[in-house]
């Protein structure tokens, strides 16, 4: 369906997945919260991952609410582990057909 939406709208000449491990994800995820004064959009998850094993580190600073937003900040009811690791699961199958067309195109593009 993905990809019958965007060859109908445009013409694909390069695709890119961008990739970020499912832990950090979540974390964020989990560390969006809402301003139900001001309608304004945080997030109080801060990622510090030091490198390992070849593996790159990486940081990712909270965006904090300013001090009057403080004690308004609300989280979303849908903002659950449960409920993420849902979104990811749909995600995840949704990308994976989506990345083997584009890989097979590719591949005839190449060889064509």
């Amino acid at each position: 369906m993905i990809i019958e939406i965007l060859e109908g709208v445009t013409d694909i000449d390069l695709v890119i997945n961008l990739k970020l491990r499912e832990d950090v994800l979540l974390e964020k995820c989990l560390g969006r919260r809402i301003c139900n004064q001001c309608g304004g959009n945080f997030n109080v998850a801060s990622i510090d991952i030091k490198a390992d094993n070849g593996s790159p580190g990486m940081v990712m600073a909270p965006l904090l609410p300013p001090a009057n937003c403080i004690s308004k900040l609300i989280t979303r009811s849908d903002d659950t582990e449960a409920v993420v690791k849902e979104r990811l699961r749909i995600y995840r199958e949704m990308v994976l057909c989506t990345l083997y067309y584009y890989y097979v195109w590719t591949s005839n593009r190449m060889t064509a």
